[in-house]
C-alpha cells in the first residue's frame, strides 16, 4: 500500500509551527533577556575596570577591555575571503577595471 505524502504547503506550515514553538519557548524562558543582561553586565564590568585603571594611572590598552574574538576560519575560508576581497577591489575601483576583467575572462 502506498504511503500518502504530505502536501508541500502542509510541510511548510509544520516547519513554521515548529519554529514558532521554539521561538515562543525561548522568549518565555527569558533566554534572550539573560543574554542581553549578561552582555550589559560584562560591559559595565569592563567600563569599571577601565575607569579604575585610568584613575590608578596605568597604561591603558583598549584591546584589553574588549571581549576576545576567536577566529574559527580555516585555509579554505581564508582563501575564499581573499579571492572575494580581490574581486571586490577589482570591480569597485572604477569601470575600466571591470572592462579589463571582462576582457581577461574572454580574451585570456
Amino acid at each position: 500500500m502506498k504511503k500518502k505524502k504530505l502536501h508541500p504547503i502542509l510541510k511548510i506550515l509544520i516547519v513554521l509551527f515548529v519554529f514558532y514553538v521554539i521561538l515562543y519557548s525561548l522568549a518565555k524562558t527569558g533566554y534572550y533577556d539573560k543574554r542581553i543582561r549578561d552582555k550589559t553586565t560584562f560591559t559595565e564590568q569592563q567600563i569599571a575596570q577601565f575607569e579604575a585603571d585610568i584613575a590608578a594611572g596605568n597604561n591603558v590598552d583598549t584591546q584589553k577591555y574588549l571581549p576576545e574574538v576567536h577566529d574559527y576560519s580555516n585555509v579554505l575560508t581564508r582563501s575564499a575571503n581573499a579571492i572575494t576581497h580581490k574581486l571586490s577591489l577589482l570591480l569597485t575601483n572604477n569601470s575600466q577595471n571591470i572592462i579589463d576583467f571582462i576582457k581577461a575572462l574572454f580574451i585570456g
